[in-house]
C-alpha cells in the first residue's frame, strides 16, 4: 500500500490534525517493531473522550497519509519510499479494515487471507 495524497495534512489546528500529531510516534513505535495497533486502542490513546472514533480515525490516517506523501515527495527526502503506516491499523486483530481488504483484494469476491495481507503489508 502507498500513501495518498487528501486535502489536508496534519499539520493544523482541526481536532482531527491534532489527533494525527498524537498518533503518528504511536504509529511509528509500532511500524518499528513490525506489529499491529488496533484502532479502538489508537484512539483511546489519542482522543480518550471520542465518542465516534471510527468516523475521526478515518481523517486522522488520512492526514498522516498526506504528510508522508508529501514528505516523500519533497525535493529534501532522499531516503526512498516510505511505507503506509496505517497498513498497521486494525479494526480487529488479524482483519484488515474494510478499506484496506478493498484495496489489497486480488479478486474482489475474495477477501485477502490473513497471512498474505501480513506478509504484503505489514
Amino acid at each position: 500500500m502507498k500513501n495518498q495524497r487528501f486535502n489536508r495534512n496534519m499539520f493544523g489546528s482541526m481536532d482531527s490534525q491534532r489527533m494525527a500529531q498524537a498518533a503518528l510516534p504511536i504509529l511509528i513505535s509500532f511500524g518499528q517493531k513490525c506489529d499491529i495497533v488496533i484502532m479502538r486502542d489508537l484512539a483511546k490513546e489519542v482522543a480518550p473522550d471520542l465518542p465516534r472514533f471510527n468516523f475521526s480515525m478515518r481523517w486522522t490516517l488520512a492526514w498522516i497519509q498526506t504528510t508522508l506523501w508529501e514528505l516523500e515527495r519533497s525535493e529534501d527526502w532522499n531516503y526512498g519510499e516510505i511505507p503506509c503506516i496505517t497498513a498497521i491499523v486494525l479494526d480487529k486483530p488479524e482483519k484488515p479494515t474494510n478499506r484496506m481488504d478493498q484495496e489489497t483484494r486480488i479478486d474482489p469476491n475474495r477477501p485477502l487471507p490473513w497471512e498474505d495481507y501480513k506478509t504484503e503489508h505489514i
